[in-house]
C-alpha cells in the first residue's frame, strides 16, 4: 500500500500534517460548509472572553488607584460586562448549533466507510491490508470517536489556544518596553533588558521541560491507546460471539462454557484496568513535573511584574493585566502543545482513512453495451488466463483455455483450493485476469460497461447471506419488490412451506433483530432463499457455488431434481463437492491445481480413470446404504 509506514508517520513533518488536515477539511467542507466557520467563531469568542475580564480588571483598578471619575468606572464596567454578555450569549448559541453538528460527525465517518466499501472493487474487500485498515478505523471510532470527531475537537482547541497565545503576546509587549525610575541600583537592574530576558529565558526553560514531559506522556499514551484498541477488539469479539444474540448461546450452554468465557472476560477487564492505571501513573508523573514548574513560573511572573510596578514602569492596574496575560499565555501554550500532539497522532489514522477513501478503481469500467439477446445465447471463452491474488506470488489459475455457451448446464468440481471459486470470481469480473483474456461473444469482457456485464449473472456464493430485511427485500435485493415475482421465486426454490407459515407474507422480517414478529429460518431455508434471490433476478447466467451445503442429501436431491424447472432456459454453472449432484449436467469440468484437467459428462468421466473417477468412487460409499442411493447412482 502506498501510504506511509509507521516510522514515517511518527516522523512526519508539520507540512505533511497540514496537508492531511487540509485534505480532510476540504472533504468535509463538501458535506457541511457551516461547521468550520462555527468552530472558528466559537474559538475566537472562547479565546477573547478571559482577556475581557483581565483588561477590565486592570482598567478598574487603575481608575480606583488614580481616583478617576466614578461615571468613567461605571462606563468601563458596563462596557466590559456588555461585551462579555454579548460574546457569551453568541458563543452559547453557536456552540449549541456546533454540538448538534458534532453529534452527526461519527455517523458521517461510518457512512463514508460504508459507501466506499460497497462501491470499491471487490479485490480491495478481500485484501488483508484493507481489512486491517477498516478494522483499525472501527476500533479507533469505538475508542475515541473516530478520526473526524477527533480532528474537529482537537482543531478547535488548537485554534482557540493559538488565538489566546497571540493576544497575550501582543498584550504584554509594552511590559518589556516601558522603563521606570532607575535612580537606584535596584531600579537599574529591574529596568535592565537582561532582567527581562532572564524572565523570558526562565519561562521558556519551564515550558521546554513541560513540553518534553508532555511528549513523553504522548509517546506512552500512544502505546496505551493501541493497547486499549486491542482490548476493545477482544471485548467486541466476546460480545459478538457469546453475549449478543440468543442464537449464539447454544454452545455456551451445551458445553458449559460459562466459566471459560467469564475467566477470559475477567482477564480482559483486568487488562483494561491495568492499562488505565498505567495512564494514571503517567499523568501523575506529568503533573508532578508540570505543576511545580507552572507554580514557579507564575510566581516569577508576578514577581517581575510587581518589581516593574515598584520602579514606576507600569501602573498597578497593568500589574493585573500583564500578569493575567502571561499566566493565560502559559496555560494556553501548554494546552496548545498537548492538543497539537493529539491532532498529529490522529493524523496517522486520518492519513489511512483518506487513502482508503481515495482508492481508485482498478477495473476497466468499459464503454461497450452488452448485447441484448432474447434467446440469451452468448459464448464465453477463457483464453490463456492466468491469475494470482494481489500481494501473492503463486498462480491460482494457470493458462486456462475453455469455451462454453449460454443455455448449458455446467458443473465445476475439484478438490478444495483447486481454483473453482476463483474461476467464478473471474467470470463475474470480481477480479480481472493477471494475464490472458476472458471473452464474451468474441469481445474482451473488460470492454463492456461494467454494470451491464454484472447484470448477466445471478450468483449464489457459498458465503452468501440472508439479512434482517423483509422476505421480499431479501429475495428482490431491492427496496422495490414485485410481490408475484417474489412468491414465484420462493415456490420454485421449494419454500412453499415458508410462505404458508409467515404471518405478514413477504413483508415478514427474517430474524428478530429489527422486528419481534420476524421469522427464524433454518440454514437450509436460508440457502433456498438465496436460490430464490438468484431466480428472481431473471438473468442469463445462474451460478451456484455450493448452494446446498446446508441441506441434507435428500433435500439436496430435491433441489437438483427440480433444478431445470427452477432455472428454465438459462445457463447454470454450479460448484459442488458432492459429485452425485452433478449427474444431471451434460458438461462437467474438473479442476485441479488451477486448471481444467477433465471435461465431459458423468458417464464418460466416471469411466475415464482420472480424478473425477477417483473422487466419485471415494464419495459413492457414503450413499451406498441410504434408501435414496438410487437417486445418486
Amino acid at each position: 500500500m502506498p501510504y506511509s509506514s509507521q516510522k514515517e508517520k511518527n516522523n512526519s513533518s508539520v507540512k505533511k500534517d497540514i496537508t492531511i488536515t487540509m485534505k480532510a477539511l476540504k472533504a468535509y467542507w463538501k458535506v457541511d460548509r457551516a461547521l468550520i466557520p462555527l468552530i472558528i467563531s466559537t474559538s475566537i469568542f472562547a479565546a477573547v472572553q478571559p482577556y475581557i475580564t483581565i483588561f477590565l480588571s486592570g482598567l478598574l483598578l487603575d481608575s480606583l488607584y488614580y481616583g478617576k471619575d466614578i461615571a468613567l468606572m461605571v462606563r468601563y464596567a458596563v462596557l466590559g460586562i456588555s461585551m462579555k454578555l454579548v460574546i457569551s450569549l453568541t458563543d452559547n448559541y453557536l456552540s449549541y448549533i456546533k454540538w448538534t453538528k458534532y453529534r452527526n460527525m461519527h455517523n458521517y465517518q461510518g457512512i463514508l466507510m460504508s459507501e466506499k466499501l460497497m462501491s470499491m472493487d471487490y479485490e480491495y474487500i478481500e485484501s488483508e491490508e484493507i481489512q486491517n485498515m477498516v478494522r483499525k478505523q472501527s476500533e479507533y471510532s469505538q475508542a475515541f470517536g473516530g478520526v473526524y470527531s477527533t480532528l474537529f475537537y482537537k482543531m478547535e482547541v488548537v485554534f482557540r489556544t493559538f488565538i489566546s497565545i497571540l493576544i497575550s503576546i501582543f498584550a504584554v509587549i509594552p511590559l518589556f518596553l516601558k522603563v521606570g525610575s532607575s535612580n537606584t541600583p535596584d531600579g537599574k537592574i529591574i529596568n535592565s533588558p537582561l532582567f527581562a530576558l532572564g524572565l523570558i529565558a526562565l519561562i521558556g526553560l519551564g515550558m521546554l521541560i513541560s513540553t518534553r514531559s508532555m511528549q513523553n506522556m504522548q509517546t506512552i499514551g500512544k502505546q496505551s491507546q493501541e493497547n486499549l484498541m486491542s482490548l476493545l477488539r477482544n471485548f467486541f469479539y466476546y460480545f459478538d460471539n457469546f453475549l449478543d444474540g440468543y442464537e449464539k448461546g447454544k454452545d455456551v450452554r451445551m458445553f458449559n462454557m460459562k466459566n471459560l468465557i467469564s475467566e477470559e472476560n475477567n482477564k480482559m477487564i483486568k487488562n483494561v484496568a491495568n492499562n488505565a492505571e498505567t495512564m494514571k501513573k503517567v499523568k501523575w508523573r506529568f503533573e508532578l513535573i508540570n505543576q511545580p514548574i507552572s507554580t514557579l513560573t507564575g510566581g516569577l511572573v508576578y514577581l517581575f511584574v510587581g518589581l516593574r510596578a515598584l520602579v514606576g514602569a507600569i501602573s498597578i492596574g497593568n500589574v493585573v493585566k500583564f500578569a493575567g496575560c502571561i499566566i493565560q499565555f502559559i496555560g494556553s501554550f501548554s494546552e496548545f502543545l498537548t492538543n497539537l500532539s493529539a491532532l498529529r497522532l490522529n493524523n496517522q489514522y486520518m492519513e489511512e482513512m483518506l487513502y482508503f477513501l481515495e482508492l481508485s478503481p482498478v477495473k476497466h469500467i468499459g464503454t461497450i453495451p452488452v448485447e441484448k439477446r432474447r434467446d440469451n445465447r452468448f459464448l464465453i471463452e477463457f483464453r490463456h488466463v492466468y491469475f494470482k491474488y494481489p500481494g501473492t506470488e503463486d498462480y491460482v489459475i494457470k493458462d486456462m483455455n475453455m469455451t462454453f455457451n449460454i443455455g448449458e448446464r455446467m458443473a465445476v468440481v475439484g478438490r478444495n483450493g483447486s481454483g473453482k471459486t476463483t474461476f467464478i470470481k473471474l467470470l463475474c469480473r470480481l477480479y480481472e485476469p493477471t494475464e490472458g483474456q476472458i471473452l464474451l461473444n468474441g469481445i474482451d469482457i473488460n470492454k463492456y460497461v461494467y454494470e451491464e456485464y454484472l447484470k448477466l449473472f445471478s450468483v449464489v456464493f457459498q458465503d452468501s447471506r440472508i439479512y434482517s430485511f423483509s422476505v421480499g427485500n431479501n429475495v428482490a435485493a431491492s427496496e422495490e419488490v414485485d410481490e408475484e415475482r417474489v412468491k414465484n421465486a420462493l415456490e420454485r426454490a421449494g419454500l412453499n412451506g415458508l410462505l404458508d407459515k409467515i404471518p405478514k407474507g413477504i413483508d415478514t422480517y427474517v430474524y428478530m433483530n429489527f422486528d419481534s414478529d420476524g421469522v427464524e429460518i433454518s440454514g437450509g431455508e436460508a440457502q433456498r432463499m438465496e436460490i430464490a434471490r438468484a431466480i428472481y433476478q431473471d438473468r442469463p447466467f445462474v451460478i451456484m457455488d455450493e448452494p446446498t451445503a446446508a441441506l441434507d442429501p435428500i433435500a439436496e436431491y430435491e433441489v437438483y431434481a427440480g433444478f431445470n424447472e427452477m432455472i428454465g432456459n438459462k445457463t447454470a454453472i454450479y460448484i459442488s463437492h458432492r459429485l452425485s449432484s452433478c449427474r444431471f449436467c451434460s458438461d462437467i469440468i474438473v479442476f485441479e491445481d488451477g486448471n481444467v484437467v477433465e471435461r465431459g459428462n458423468h458417464t464418460s468421466l466416471v469411466k475415464g480413470k482420472g480424478l473425477y473417477e477417483k473422487m466419485w468412487n471415494a464419495q459413492a460409499q457414503y450413499y451406498a446404504d441410504t434408501k435414496n442411493a438410487a437417486a445418486f447412482q
